[in-house]
């Protein structure tokens, strides 16, 4: 470079943005979209603006309010639900327990009836007498407690 000549130019860069060269100078917008943004926002601190805003915000609050009501009442019938299963499947469980006492009942009372019919008629033998106790022993030793 020799002293009389002037720098080189500097590459223009699309991303590099302007400064006004004086102070009234105002940039023209780069798009179309500055301007729809600008206008919307001093659209929107307008008086009829401000109704809209406040009108979008109450559907907003109105969708909320309506999907936690929603979601309330889902709630509620699960609830609901859930206290009817229950309730049926403790009924089914007591009339379960309840079949199963006749059942021993019967037993027992067959066994009884069958040892003292054996016993008159001189027909009770060890065999006989050891299945009937074997059949008292399984009743008396079987749990009576829900579950086990």
């Amino acid at each position: 470079m020799s002293a009389g000549s002037e720098p080189a130019p500097i590459p223009k860069d699309d991303n590099i943005v302007e400064q006004p060269k004086e102070a009234g100078d105002v940039l023209p917008p780069e798009s179309d979209e500055e301007i729809i943004g600008s206008t919307f926002w001093d659209f929107l601190q307008t008086e009829a603006g401000g109704a809209i805003t406040n009108k979008v915000l109450d559907m907003i609050q109105l969708l909320q309010k309506s999907t936690i009501e929603a979601n309330s009442e889902q709630s509620k019938k699960q609830l609901e639900n859930a206290a009817d299963a229950q309730r049926q499947n403790i009924e089914f469980q007591h009339s379960a327990w309840r079949f199963w006492m006749w059942v021993q009942a019967i037993i027992f009372l067959t066994c009884i009836v069958a040892t003292v019919v054996l016993a008159f008629h001189d027909k009770l033998s060890s065999t006989a007498s050891a299945v009937i106790t074997t059949t008292l022993g399984f009743l008396f030793g079987r749990s009576t407690v829900k579950g086990q």
